[in-house]
This record gives structure tokens, C-alpha cells and sequence, in this order.
């Protein structure tokens, strides 16, 4: 099968050929119709994240997926062959990835792909939307709240403002002034130039501040310095363990980290807004799976707004 392969630490990720992968007793073999890239896929390329897993080289790159189960295991259960499903993989030990003509699935938190919802968008969901929906499910947001997404352009930021609108907030979203209409359409209320002065153009929107912040982006003392623009009892989430209990509290600040950890439930759900319309996929690219390795980089260098997809 054709891949895109990292063969060890210090080459480039390409397309390669591998063997088709085998399946054990309990899995079932997926072929991919489409894949999406996240920062978490180039990361793995570059070698940035040779200490956090465990390589088994060669590594197939790739998290989120969509396709047709094409064989099971003798004692597979949950799905049958010819199943459409889409998910995403969580094994800490990384060698089969989604950007591949066939993945085993023993690694994977997948579900059954809604007849309404095309591949693309399935494959663009997983991640990014199950990140999405616990930095928004861990706050009281509503009519009257006021939110600040840091980094609210790309596919974790354009899920949350979403989905925080839905709730009945008012989201500022941070991007470039380019990203003004999209991040209109998605629901923002107002949209915060990052590169001019964030907290006087947050100080016009929310005087008396904000009921919470996610920051998308930040670590350190500038997660801190988005942190304080929240108002005494409000609550600041990080996606990058930043959000320190003990630094927070001496703000009145609550300190939230979150996480796409594995749940078949809220997949489902993900699923099921997005076939119904109650959630927009925003693709804003798409690759063949000839061109994965370019996806890769150009996920790296450029303004990524949305998703990015690779058919395979």
C-alpha cells in the first residue's frame, strides 16, 4: 500500500510503499478514504516528539481518519465489513498512522460515519472536534458570557467558536485581520487582530472582562497574561497543560487543561452535528495522498485556517 512514511529521526517524511497492514483476532482492517492533518501530525514528522512516544519505524504519519472496514479479525465485534466509519488514533506507541491506504483499527476510538456526513468532513472532525468539545464542555457558558479563543482560526479554534456560540456566548476570536469574515460566519462576534494590542481591543468588547479564555496558543507567562483578562471567578483553558491551579488563583482565576482524549460517545455526537448541519466542517484545503508529505509542510509554514484534508 502507499503511505506517508517517516523512516527514522532526521529524514523527511514521503510516499512510500509498505506491506498492507495485518490484522490481529480482535481488530478490523480500514481502508482510508480520507485523512486529516493536525499541528500534532508535522510535530511527529519533524521529530519534535521523538521523546513523548515510542517510535516502531517506519512510522505511517497520521491521527484522524475516515473510511470502509474491508475485513475483521475472527473475534472482532462492534462493527461488520462494509461499515463506514471514522475516527481517530490514541496509542501512545506511534507506527500506523491514517495517511495510508489501509490502517488496522486496534489503536483506534472510532464510530459508525453518518450517511449524511461525506469522508472529508469526517476525517476533519476526530481531534480537532473532540478537543473542541471538552475546552467548551468545562465551562458555564451561555446568554450574557463572554469568551476569548486565542488562536480561534484554526481547526480546534473554529470548532470552539462554534460550538461556544451555539451555547449562546459571546466569542471574540483572535486572527489575522483576513480571518474577519470566517470566523463571522463560524459565529465570533467580534474578531481580536493578534498582532495589534490584544487586551485594549478585549477591554472595548468586555469592560468588566471575560467569563473565560481558551487558549489555543500560549504557554507561559503570555498563557498567564491571556489568563488575567478574565475577570475574578472566571476560568482559563489551555490545550497545552499551561494552566497552572496555584498561578491562577492568586487571580480568582480557575485553571482548566484539556485534552481529545478517547470517547466513543462524544465522536458520535461530533458525527451527528455535523451530518444534521448543527456544526460546519471548514475545509479550507485539500491533498491527495501523492501530496501528504507536502500537507505536512504546508501545515508547518503557513496560516492554517480550518482543516486540511488528504484523500487518500
Amino acid at each position: 500500500m502507499r503511505a506517508i512514511v517517516l523512516r527514522e529521526f532526521g529524514q523527511a517524511a514521503e510516499l512510500g510503499e509498505l506491506p498492507v497492514p495485518e490484522i490481529g483476532p480482535e481488530e478490523f482492517l480500514v481502508r482510508v478514504a480520507a485523512a486529516s492533518v493536525n499541528a500534532f501530525d508535522w510535530k511527529i514528522a519533524a521529530g519534535m516528539m521523538a521523546n513523548n512516544f515510542e517510535f516502531a519505524f517506519p512510522v505511517t504519519i497520521g491521527r484522524d481518519f475516515a473510511g470502509e472496514i474491508v475485513a475483521a479479525g475472527e473475534r472482532a465485534s462492534g462493527f461488520a465489513v462494509g461499515d463506514q466509519v471514522f475516527g481517530y488514533l490514541s496509542s501512545q506507541r506511534l507506527h500506523q498512522g491514517s495517511l495510508a491506504e489501509y490502517l488496522p483499527s486496534g489503536n483506534a476510538c472510532m464510530t459508525l460515519k453518518p450517511a449524511g456526513l461525506e469522508f472529508r468532513a469526517a476525517a476533519a472532525l476526530p481531534l480537532a472536534g473532540m478537543t473542541a468539545m471538552r475546552c467548551v464542555t468545562q465551562l458555564e457558558l451561555g446568554p450574557g458570557k463572554r469568551l476569548l479563543v486565542v488562536g480561534a482560526s484554526g481547526g480546534v479554534g473554529s470548532f470552539i467558536v462554534q460550538l461556544a456560540a451555539r451555547a449562546g456566548a459571546s466569542v471574540l476570536a483572535t486572527g489575522h485581520t483576513e480571518d474577519a469574515e470566517f470566523l463571522r460566519s463560524l459565529g465570533a462576534a467580534a474578531v481580536i487582530d493578534h498582532r495589534a494590542d490584544v487586551a485594549a481591543q478585549v477591554a472595548q468588547h468586555a469592560p468588566d472582562g471575560l467569563d473565560a479564555v481558551i487558549d489555543l496558543v500560549n504557554r507561559g507567562d503570555d498563557f498567564v497574561a491571556s489568563a488575567r483578562l478574565t475577570r475574578a471567578g472566571g476560568a482559563a483553558v489551555s490545550t497545552h497543560r499551561q494552566a497552572d491551579e496555584q498561578t491562577l488563583a492568586q487571580f480568582g482565576v480557575r485553571a482548566v487543561n484539556a485534552a481529545g482524549l478517547p470517547d466513543q460517545g462524544l465522536l458520535e455526537q461530533l458525527g451527528e452535528m455535523a451530518a444534521s448541519g448543527q456544526l460546519t466542517v471548514p475545509i479550507s484545503g485539500e491533498f491527495t495522498l501523492d501530496h501528504g508529505a507536502q500537507a505536512l509542510e504546508f501545515i508547518r509554514v503557513q496560516h492554517v485556517r480550518g482543516k486540511y484534508v488528504v484523500t487518500v
